[in-house]
């Protein structure tokens, strides 16, 4: 074995070469990364206002507003490079989550499923958190049409729930590829559970 007395300089030097290089890249990824992060907040506040339009049963206007939110994700996703993705897509993850969850419960509300198609271009962990989410909407719409009397769209919105879970039960989905599967399966479980109890009392229990 050569001794290199050194070594401690190359040790340093390869410290920098490794930092100047995630600087560069830094200096690149900056300016797409502001913008990322104003579209995120823009799609944020148009997302709230969709589901305000929801419990107005304003679904026209929601039509138009989901085709604009599209356009914008669409808009920002196209300016990433491969290589600025990974790094910079996280950044659209919370409000492409809500996003998803936002036209599910609109197809369901409006009994449109023409909006569907806008998901499929939408990485399928994000998809999936979105059904997560939804199940809270869900329980929300069950609980007032049980108080409205509506039993019948009751035990629709909890057969729904239903098939929901139970596609996410027994899928076979690493943690490694989707983060706390097991865990997001127990809360779905528990807000099915909830609503089938408000069902009980509210509709059977009548």
């Amino acid at each position: 074995m050569n001794r290199d007395w050194n070594v401690e300089t190359k040790i340093l030097e390869v410290l920098r070469d490794a930092l100047k290089s995630l600087m560069l890249t830094q200096e690149t990824i900056d300016p797409v990364r502001e913008r990322m992060i104003h579209v995120s907040r823009e799609i944020s506040v148009m997302i709230r206002n969709g589901f305000k339009m929801i419990y107005k049963g304003e679904y026209n206007k929601l039509d138009s507003q989901i085709k604009i939110i599209n356009s914008k994700i669409v808009d920002v996703m196209a300016t990433l490079r491969e290589d600025e993705y990974d790094i910079l897509s996280r950044i659209l993850y919370d409000p492409l989550k809500e996003y998803v969850e936002l036209i599910l419960l609109y197809s369901i509300v409006s009994r449109d499923s023409s909006l569907l198609s806008y998901i499929g271009e939408i990485d399928p962990r994000i998809v999936l958190d979105g059904y997560v989410d939804l199940m809270g909407e869900l329980l929300r719409l069950a609980q007032k049409a049980i108080s409205d009397s509506n039993c019948v769209e009751a035990l629709k919105i909890i057969q729904l729930c239903e098939e929901i879970y139970m596609e996410f039960y027994i899928s076979q989905i690493g943690n490694y590829l989707y983060r706390d599967h097991k865990r997001k399966s127990d809360r779905m479980r528990s807000i099915l559970e909830r609503v089938k109890s408000d069902y009980i009392y509210g509709c059977v229990g009548r």
